[in-house]
């Protein structure tokens, strides 16, 4: 399966997706930058989707990530 450039190719088995939590009241603790990170630190990789994320069920800290399927967490990322 092809790409265009600058694309990265999905696959089926074994991916991962990162979803960092960008609610409102944590864009003041840097969540967008932390997204844009993930975002720049994985480009390359296949099998790697980061993803924006409005609600992860872990409101009381901050910013969040969790990673699928894998169901782990990190906070005050």
């Amino acid at each position: 399966m092809s790409t265009a450039e600058g694309q990265k190719q999905k696959t089926n088995s074994g991916d991962r997706y990162v979803f960092v939590y960008q609610n409102h009241s944590f864009l003041g603790h840097n969540s967008q930058e932390v997204l844009n990170t993930f975002i720049a630190e994985t480009e390359n990789l296949v099998g790697v989707y980061i993803e924006p994320s409005v609600f992860l069920g872990q409101c009381s800290t901050s910013p969040t990530i969790r990673v699928a399927p894998y169901k782990f967490w990190c906070y005050r990322v």
